[in-house]
């Protein structure tokens, strides 16, 4: 496995996730455009939608973000992904709730079901490292992103999941590399929903495709790198992944 897993489509069989470990909670919806659809179409209904969100309510989650992952190189049938951040799952509850009261769930709902299918699925996710991300609500990319949709070899579960994390952590510290330095690197873990295709998953972030392509050899070439990808092939199968991120609407905090 090249670093860690995204989990697009978790499916029931790890269970629910502690809540009060993970850094935040996201929402990801993985689609196929319908037929005569375009990227114009997904970018303009996301664009929409920034403009009909209120940052200036007290009760603005900071945490809050939108969103969109065109694709790079993918494994997964999907046209694009889109995610939403928030910081808890009482932050993502009062934020779905203020949608729906407030309209916008009744004028943005048709426009996002006339642009295809999405597969929906809700994560805790607990970030690994810091790490650098761009920020510009625009179409100029903001990351350079890679994921991995992985499922349990028998005899595996959770716990060896996240001894694996640490286990990375440990190692991916180890390593002389300033382009490592700037990957954000994040464990997903199940909520609710997802279509049984993977257990669980990771996703990465680098702030651009040269970090990315150095900070890989500089990962593969270790061996602590490749320390931590063997804990991970003893656990799990995993497909991957690359995408160009954007941000539709930028936290004002990353965790």
């Amino acid at each position: 496995m090249r670093k860690l897993t995204l989990s697009l489509l978790l499916c029931g069989a790890v269970g629910a996730a502690n809540a009060q470990e993970a850094s935040g909670v996201l929402q990801l919806f993985a689609c196929k455009l319908a037929p005569g659809k375009t990227y114009e179409n997904v970018w303009s209904t996301l664009e929409m939608t920034r403009q009909n969100i209120d940052r200036s309510a007290p009760d603005y989650d900071p945490g809050f973000g939108i969103f969109i992952w065109t694709p790079f190189r993918q494994a997964t049938g999907y046209d694009y992904i889109w995610g939403i951040l928030n910081s808890d799952l009482g932050q993502m509850a009062a934020g779905t709730r203020n949608y729906v009261e407030s309209g916008r769930a009744a004028l943005m709902g048709p426009r996002f079901a006339d642009l295809g299918h999405c597969d929906a699925t809700v994560t805790f996710f607990d970030q690994l490292t810091d790490g650098m991300v761009g920020s510009g609500e625009d179409r100029i990319a903001d990351a350079a992103v890679e994921t991995f949709s992985c499922r349990l070899r028998d005899g595996s579960d959770l716990d060896d999941v996240i001894d694996a994390s640490e286990f990375w952590q440990k190692q991916i510290a180890k390593i002389d590399s300033p382009a490592l330095n700037k990957y954000r690197g994040a464990l997903l873990r199940l909520f609710r929903g997802g279509n049984g295709e993977a257990d669980f998953g990771w996703v990465g972030n680098y702030p651009d495709w040269e970090s990315f392509a150095q900070g890989f050899d500089d990962y593969i070439g270790s061996k602590e790198g490749q320390a931590a990808d063997a804990r991970f092939n003893a656990i799990s199968r995993c497909r991957s992944a690359l995408w160009n991120g954007y941000w539709i609407i930028d936290p004002a905090e990353l965790p």
